[in-house]
C-alpha cells in the first residue's frame, strides 16, 4: 500500500511569514510586513512537504528487499537521494580525506 501525505501548515503552499505582521522598537504601535531581504536565508522558500509512505504486510523477505530496492531507485531518480549504503560510503570516504595523518619526524 502506498499513501501520500501532504503537509502545508494550512497555508496551501503559501509562505506563512507573509501572514505575519512585525513591530519595531522605534514605532511599536505600527505593524508592517517584513521585506524579503530582511528574512533569514535559513527560512525555507516553501512551507510544503509531501511524504510518501510504502507499507508491505507480507512476510516474504525477498519481495520486501526487492520492493525496498525499487523504492530507493525511484527516490534516487526522482530526487537524487542516496541510499543508506551510499550515504555511509560517502561519509566514510569524507572521513578518510579529512582525518589528519600523523607524520613521523626523524
Amino acid at each position: 500500500m502506498v499513501t501520500v501525505v501532504h503537509m502545508d501548515h494550512g497555508m496551501k503552499g503559501k509562505k506563512p511569514i507573509d501572514s505575519f505582521y512585525f513591530y519595531s522598537k522605534r514605532n511599536p504601535d505600527t505593524a508592517f510586513k517584513i521585506k524579503k531581504y530582511q528574512l533569514s536565508s535559513f527560512l525555507p522558500e516553501r512551507f510544503y512537504e509531501r511524504l510518501l509512505r510504502v507499507y508491505y504486510s507480507g512476510s516474504d523477505e525477498q519481495i520486501l528487499e526487492e520492493a525496498q530496492k525499487c523504492f530507493e531507485l525511484w527516490c534516487k531518480n526522482m530526487f537524487g537521494l542516496q541510499t543508506e549504503e551510499e550515504e555511509a560510503q560517502q561519509d566514510s570516504e569524507m572521513n578518510e580525506r579529512t582525518t589528519p595523518k600523523r607524520i613521523k619526524l626523524s
